[in-house]
């Protein structure tokens, strides 16, 4: 899992701009539990939505181990890649 979950990580950096805003806060989120854990940070405040939401994206997978978060990972950027992307993960 380790391996796809790098590819992944990797391969997401080349279409992720064609992304909802939506679709990155979810890959963003699940990259963040995956790699670090359950959110240990403050909320940012008013005057910074974007961290705002990047921060509730992180925090809506609380709980999750980072292994079942790695495979939440790979399973929405390979839902979300290229086909000729999607194939390699």
């Amino acid at each position: 899992m380790a391996a796809n979950f790098e590819l992944a990580a990797e391969e997401v950096k080349a279409f992720v701009n064609k992304l909802s805003d939506n679709v990155k806060l979810q890959i963003y989120g699940l990259f963040k539990q995956a790699t670090v854990g359950d959110v240990n940070i403050p909320r940012p405040g008013l005057l910074d939505p974007k961290g705002k939401a990047k921060w509730d994206a992180w925090s809506s997978n609380k709980g999750k181990s980072q292994e079942q978060a790695k495979a939440e990972y790979v399973a929405v950027v390979k839902a979300n890649a290229p086909p000729e992307v999607a194939q390699h993960l």
